[in-house]
């Protein structure tokens, strides 16, 4: 499929999956801290009432979950911190899609242009396919809303056991596009530091460009 399987020393590298990362759910408004010189641990702490300005010993939910790296080549051979995007299970993360009834793996649905213009205009999450290689059963979603970190150290000494793969160089060309798109989401008009006089002049060869309100007459 779209899945390829480096070398086990092989560097980290963006569209890297791995499984079974720890990822971290902390309500910083709801906290239990576990204080040495305190008999009981404190509960329903909240992270600025509290005033907590030094290191704090908290009691969290660590939970295991996929994940593919998001972080860039090069910061990955130096960084700290490797970033991820959460992977779960297509119908966990894709909400506004209804699969087909009594057959969610119908093949002639999933071949359609219906499922594959959602996918390509989707802002906020990048299609897996399943595949038994690798280790999904079922087609699952990374989403670009959910990120976390692991610590590099950590992923190199035990990338081995935890990469699972990672994407091909189609895929992989398609996931850096879609992250690009992601953090690119902005309305873009070239014409908005323009004044008054050069938006005229603008809009003289391109009539169809919208004034911004600095660039009205009276403004």
């Amino acid at each position: 499929m779209i899945y390829e399987f480096p070398d086990p020393n092989d560097p980290i590298r963006q569209g890297d999956i791995f499984r079974s990362l720890p990822m971290v759910y902390l309500d910083p408004g709801n906290m239990t801290i576990l204080d040495e010189d305190a008999e009981q641990p404190q509960e329903g702490v909240n992270w600025v009432t509290e005033n907590i300005t030094t290191a704090a010993r908290v009691l969290t939910s660590v939970a295991p979950v996929y994940g593919i790296v998001v972080t860039q080549d090069c910061d990955a051979e130096r960084d700290v911190y490797i970033t991820f995007f959460l992977i779960d299970e297509f119908s966990r993360i894709v909400k506004d899609v209804t699969l087909p009834p009594g057959n969610p793996d119908n093949p002639a649905w999933w071949g359609s242009d219906k499922f594959l213009r959602r996918a390509r205009y989707a802002e906020k999450w990048f299609y897996l396919p399943a595949d038994n290689q690798l280790g999904f059963e079922r087609r699952m979603v990374a989403s670009f809303q959910i990120s976390f970190q692991v610590r590099m150290k950590f992923l190199l000494g035990n990338r081995e056991q935890l990469r699972m793969g990672r994407l091909n160089q189609t895929a992989y060309d398609h996931f850096r596009e879609k992250v690009a798109q992601y953090y690119r989401r902005y309305a873009y008009n070239e014409w908005y530091p323009l004044t008054q006089e050069e938006f005229s002049a603008y809009q003289k060869e391109y009539p169809d460009a919208e004034p911004f309100p600095w660039q009205q007459s009276g403004a």
